[in-house]
């Protein structure tokens, strides 16, 4: 393919990276910290603010360190970080693992960014 940087070569996001899918109500961990699709800056994978999970309302999708989240609203805007702790997310958000290392984890990251 056509435009990839030197180095780089094209995969299937799915041999890097798998769903994770846990949701969890947040009654079970109110201190639990919270990520919304607000508070993630657009096209910086830089999160702005954590939210506190107990002011949630719904189940939210869970997340550990090293798992990334993408935002399937309106992509475009590239919401996409590594978290660097544990965590809930809006439902809207996906939680994906990286199946190998980190070098793996950080190109799927590059990959939605």
């Amino acid at each position: 393919m056509s435009g990839l940087p030197k180095g780089w070569q094209q995969v299937v996001l799915g041999d890097i990276v798998q769903l994770r899918g846990e949701k969890r109500s947040p009654g079970t961990t109110p201190d639990a910290v919270f990520v919304g699709l607000e508070d993630i800056e657009a096209h910086t994978s830089r999160v702005l603010r954590y939210g506190r999970a107990g002011d949630l309302k719904s189940a939210a999708a869970c997340f550990s360190p090293g798992e990334i989240l993408y935002s399937r609203l309106r992509p475009y805007l590239n919401k996409v970080f590594v978290a660097d702790r544990d965590g809930l997310a809006r439902s809207m958000m996906s939680t994906l693992m990286p199946r190998r290392s980190s070098a793996a984890r950080m190109r799927a990251a590059a990959a939605l960014a």
